[in-house]
């Protein structure tokens, strides 16, 4: 082969590597557009995700509050407790939210001690996100109502245990919140459905296809939470 049939071979081979790096790069380039593509829809999804739920929390807090000062104390508080949340997910963003956290940073937003006053049992868990914000809030309720109410207002004791039903991806999630009072029957004053009970009853049942039963009796409060395991991250 000639020193001239030499060069055009190696032009040619050149060529070729150029053509396939310029394909290659293409493709990375198609995928990557195609990754930023889907990270703006959940974003711009995980979005109107949050305005609803403010929303939500602005009409339901404004419905039951009797003055503008007990609604500025709900929208406080339920703010801060999905901001909570939406800050768990933030830090590790597409990892879920620890169960064992979520219900950890509620009760310690309010002052309650989780060395004989709570305790906290279960397995590590990781919720995805939606499931997370509206158990957020299902606590914070549960605290509050416990606070004004129940077994925290009658130094009682508080005890949040969670289990997998079964082994497999088809496993349910059962939390249950039960409260222990001192004095049964201390406290005649029972707590009126509002904004709490929606969360629990309708939004679990309706938004995250679960379950909720409440039991009320001179011990105290006991609610029990199933969720599938679709909830799960």
């Amino acid at each position: 082969m000639t020193d001239s049939n030499t060069e055009i071979a190696a032009l040619r081979e050149a060529l070729r590597s150029a053509e396939t790096r310029h394909a290659e790069d293409s493709e990375r380039i198609r995928r990557l557009e195609q990754d930023l593509q889907e990270v703006r829809q959940e974003a711009r999804h995980s979005m109107r995700n949050i305005l609803s739920v403010v929303r939500s929390i602005a009409r339901r807090s404004v419905a039951s509050a009797r003055s503008i000062e007990e609604y500025r104390q709900y929208m406080d508080g339920r703010i801060g407790a999905f901001a909570r949340v939406q800050s768990a997910i933030s830090r590790h963003p597409g990892r879920g939210v620890d169960l064992g956290s979520l219900v950890a940073d509620e009760l310690v937003s309010f002052g309650v001690r989780l060395d004989g006053q709570a305790t906290i049992e279960g397995e590590a868990i990781r919720l995805r996100d939606k499931p997370a914000g509206l158990l957020g809030l299902a606590f914070h309720e549960l605290v509050v109502n416990s606070l004004t109410f129940g077994a925290l207002a009658a130094e009682g004791q508080l005890h949040i245990t969670w289990r997998r039903q079964a082994e497999g991806p088809a496993s349910d999630l059962w939390i249950q919140w039960a409260e222990n009072r001192v004095a049964p029957g201390a406290l005649s004053r029972q707590p009126k459905r509002g904004f709490g009970s929606q969360v629990l009853e309708e939004a679990v049942a309706y938004e995250l296809a679960g379950s909720t039963q409440i039991d009320l009796s001179e011990k105290g409060l006991v609610c029990s939470i199933r969720l599938p395991a679709s909830c799960l991250a």
